[in-house]
């Protein structure tokens, strides 16, 4: 059983408890506090390895698998974008209420089962912030459309974090598309069931996704395309090209679940026979994975 078993920093492959007393060290070589070293150890994480969640779901099924099965090392030089994001997350929790909005729903666990050839699994996330857009239900004063349950409208955001938001990015990344679908799904699945309300009907109208970049902010939706300044054309009288942001993609209820499925059934094979390693731009997220060198070298090998 393989797991995370210490850091690889300026000093080399470091067991966690060197780096714990390295880091007390005021004067130790990296450039983390404490505090901020003892958040990347796994022991410190809310989700193991083996759940299914939106984000591992997304992510590359051989490299779940050889975290499970390989010890590894955390990669500090490399962990900083995720570390950041996690610090920008906990800032946007404490965001004031946005007035006209009937509700907002944040940082809930929703967990929906979904039948598999391997039986049912459970699959796990935590939507940022759900806007309940309306509500036609007799408890609000609104007219009640049926005699099942009331009917709750949401927007489903995610927000991401980004060192730079550049004049190109002009549709959201696909993977971020796909996981903030699933977290659609979640909701409009989970939802009522979390609210203690299971007579209510979720419908998720809007998915946006919220990029904070270091240098600007960009937003994106599903109601349709955007526009934002790009280039500047004139610094004299301080005019833009006009930037046009493509809509996010929204899948139905039907389409996410068949994917979701798909994806889960994928990890669960992973478990006894290792997929090959990602190819082309899939592959873009290898320079962030804490067993590459473990995946190349079983790759070599022919693993």
């Amino acid at each position: 059983m393989g797991r995370q078993v210490g850091v690889k920093c300026v000093r080399g492959l470091i067991p966690h408890s060197e780096c714990r007393r390295c880091a007390r060290d005021p004067l130790h070589p990296c450039m983390w506090t404490p505090q901020l070293l003892e958040s990347l150890r796994a022991e410190n994480q809310p989700i193991s390895d083996d759940e299914f969640t939106p984000t591992r779901l997304i992510d590359c099924p051989r490299k779940a698998q050889l975290k499970i099965s390989q010890d590894w090392y955390i990669d500090v030089d490399k962990m900083w974008p995720a570390t950041r994001g996690t610090l920008m997350h906990a800032r946007f929790e404490t965001l004031p209420r946005a007035p006209g909005m009937l509700g907002e729903i944040r940082e809930i666990r929703l967990e929906a089962t979904v039948q598999t050839k391997y039986g049912p699994q459970v699959v796990k996330g935590k939507s940022d912030l759900i806007v309940v857009v309306d509500v036609d239900d007799s408890d609000v004063g609104v007219q009640v459309v049926s005699d099942t349950g009331a009917v709750m409208r949401v927007k489903v955001v995610d927000y991401k974090s980004k060192g730079e938001v550049g004049h190109d990015l002009t549709s959201a990344d696909r993977r971020h598309q796909m996981q903030v679908n699933i977290y659609a799904w979640l909701v409009t699945k989970a939802l009522p069931v979390a609210l203690a309300r299971p007579e209510l009907t979720v419908e998720v109208v809007e998915l946006e996704i919220f990029y904070a970049g270091m240098n600007r902010p960009r937003r994106f939706s599903s109601a349709g395309p955007l526009k934002t300044d790009g280039k500047i054309i004139s610094r004299r009288d301080g005019t833009h090209e006009e930037l046009t942001l493509e809509p996010i993609h929204q899948l139905t209820v039907q389409e996410v679940e068949e994917w979701v499925v798909r994806h889960v059934e994928e990890v669960i094979e992973a478990r006894e026979f290792l997929p090959p390693p990602l190819e082309g731009a899939a592959a873009e997220i290898c320079q962030w994975c804490p067993v590459r060198q473990q995946c190349e070298q079983l790759a070599r090998e022919g693993v």
